[in-house]
C-alpha cells in the first residue's frame, strides 16, 4: 500500500536516505510520521510550527526533542516510548496533546514543557502506576480536561486534579488542590 493511499489523498514525501524513515506532510492538514519508522525527532526537520496535526505514534522515539512548539491542531505521541517530558518545548497545542500508551511514573514539571493546550491532555493506558508529581497540570495554559489510565484503571486523583480545570485561579487553584489530594490520600502526586 502506498503512504498517500494511507492518508486517502496525495502526500508530498521527504526522504532523507535511501535507508531513513520516510516523513511525509498531508497538504495543510499537518505532519505524520508512519509508525514503526523513526527513533528520535532530531533531524527530521520536523517544522516548529505546524498549522494542523502532528501525528508520530507508534515510534519508539523516547523523547520529544526535535518535535514541533506549535501544533494548531491534534499532537499525537500515544506508544513512543516516553517516560518523561524533558526535552519537549511545547509552546501550544490548539486541540488536544495526547501522549497516551507511554511508560510516565510523573508529570513532574510539566507545565515547563507544555505550557498551552487548548482543550484536552490523553495520559490513557499508561504502562507505569503514576506515583509522583503531576499537579503540575494546573499551570497548563488553556488546559480544560486531563485523562488518565493505566493498569489499575482510573485513580481517584485524576478526577481532583480536573475539578480545578480549567484553572482561573492560578496558584491559588495549586494549593487548594494539593490540600485536597493530600487529605484524599493521594500525598505522593501532590507536588508540581
Amino acid at each position: 500500500m502506498k503512504v498517500s493511499e494511507l492518508l486517502n489523498g496525495p502526500a508530498v514525501f521527504e526522504v532523507a536516505a535511501p535507508d531513513a524513515a520516510v516523513s511525509f506532510k498531508h497538504g495543510d492538514a499537518g505532519y505524520q510520521i508512519p509508525p514503526h519508522s523513526v527513533t528520535s525527532l532530531v533531524d527530521l526537520d520536523v517544522p516548529v510550527k505546524i498549522d494542523g496535526f502532528f501525528h508520530c505514534e507508534n515510534n519508539d522515539i523516547g523523547s520529544l526533542e526535535g518535535g514541533p512548539q506549535i501544533v494548531k491542531d491534534t499532537y499525537q505521541v500515544h506508544d513512543c516510548g516516553l517516560s518523561t517530558l524533558e526535552g519537549a518545548n511545547i509552546t501550544s497545542v490548539g486541540n488536544y496533546l495526547d501522549i497516551s500508551a507511554n511508560h510516565f511514573k510523573d508529570l513532574k514539571n510539566i507545565h515547563k514543557h507544555v505550557k498551552e493546550v487548548d482543550g484536552t491532555i490523553f495520559c490513557t493506558h499508561n504502562q507505569e502506576e503514576i506515583k509522583g508529581p503531576v499537579l503540575g497540570i494546573l499551570l497548563v495554559k488553556g488546559l480544560k480536561k486531563f485523562e488518565y489510565s493505566d493498569a489499575t484503571g482510573t485513580p481517584g486523583w485524576v478526577e481532583i486534579i480536573n475539578k480545578y480545570l480549567p484553572n482561573k485561579e492560578g496558584v491559588a487553584a495549586l494549593n487548594k488542590c494539593s490540600l485536597e489530594l493530600d487529605k484524599a490520600g493521594f500525598e505522593t502526586v501532590a507536588d508540581i
